[in-house]
């Protein structure tokens, strides 16, 4: 399945449409927003760069939208998780369109062993919207605890091929598996209503738990492969690259301004065109040929005494026998040497 023609429209209208409504749901909400993060290091804590805004800070300026100045309820924490992820996503605009091909071979390449936690921390944006080709898409933002200063991948699933409505699934970043990483938010959530009392929190039974993983472990793997080594990656200006906005000069301070409307990234064109051909070259000097599965490498560069930087690469299926294949064998090995 190769790229789709044109973004997907109706993915840009309905986001421009909830931004919208939720403006007018919740007035003065960006100038809360713009108040809390000047508070960053001064009256709160100084959270990492790669955090937009902590949950806490979306629970504040949410349980004050409700009218509840000091203890948020249960009300306020199931609202919070899409107002964060719509309302971090304001300040980014960042659509990203997979190739079908590249979309299908990323989602089939399960992620083992630990989780890459430094790689994670290289999202292009505060946050991104991954568009799906059934419908709908998935926002991913990183969050810092103010609390734990623990820190978090959190999806929010925005389309109806998985659930009726947007549903949070969140990651536990440390040296641990996929897995154990959403076992240890649901540990959590759990911890949490129970300190409320709250019998409105979602129970998390077995079944939902190994769903919520097996989804996270096709969620996953697009996110890793922009936050790896070069992506393939394109925009509507050639040589543009995401990134989040800089602070601009007013006669009031530094203030933070949205994109006028949504970017959308197509990403791997290139790959595709070259997973599909690969699929049409069945055979090679009379002798058919194999796909060897797409799987994740990396490997530290530099001094082992001094600053070293972990690579991540995402190496596509190849056709076994083809010269192709062994130039890109040959290259990987390379890379790992």
């Amino acid at each position: 399945m190769a790229m789709t023609k044109g973004p997907h429209r109706q993915v840009v209208g309905d986001l421009n449409t909830r931004l919208a409504t939720l403006g007018k749901a919740m007035p003065g909400i960006w100038q809360q927003v713009q108040i809390m993060r000047d508070s960053r290091g001064k009256d709160l804590p100084q959270w990492p760069n790669w955090c937009f805004l902590p949950m806490a800070g979306w629970l504040s300026i949410v349980s004050h939208q409700n009218g509840r100045h000091l203890i948020p309820n249960s009300e306020d924490s199931q609202a919070m998780p899409l107002v964060a992820a719509l309302g971090t996503w304001r300040y980014t605009q960042g659509i990203y369109e997979f190739d079908g091909d590249l979309l299908t071979s990323l989602t089939d390449s399960i992620v083992t062993g630990e989780l890459p936690t430094d790689v994670l921390l290289r999202l292009p944006e505060w946050c991104l919207y991954f568009a799906l080709p059934s419908g709908g898409g998935y926002f991913v933002h990183l969050e810092w605890d103010a609390n734990t200063e623990r820190t978090e991948l959190r999806f929010l699933v925005d389309s109806p091929a998985f659930y009726s409505e947007p549903f949070p699934l969140i990651m536990h970043i440390g040296p641990w598996t996929v897995t154990e990483a959403f076992e240890r938010s649901i540990h959590e959530s759990r911890l949490i209503a129970q300190s409320m009392r709250s019998s409105d929190f979602p129970e998390f039974s077995s079944n939902v738990i190994e769903h919520g993983a097996s989804l996270l472990h096709r969620l996953l793997p697009p996110v890793l492969y922009l936050c790896s080594d070069e992506p393939d990656l394109s925009g509507e200006e050639a040589g543009l690259r995401p990134g989040n906005p800089q602070m601009t000069k007013t006669k009031q301070g530094p203030k933070l301004f949205a994109p006028p409307r949504p970017r959308v990234w197509k990403v791997g064109q290139t790959i595709g065109d070259t997973l599909r051909q690969q699929g049409h070259s069945s055979e090679f000097q009379g002798r058919r040929a194999h796909v060897r599965r797409a799987h994740w490498h990396g490997y530290w560069v530099g001094p082992r005494d001094g600053e070293r930087t972990f690579k991540y690469h995402w190496i596509p299926p190849v056709m076994v026998r083809s010269s192709e294949s062994t130039d890109t064998a040959k290259k990987s090995n390379g890379e790992a040497a």
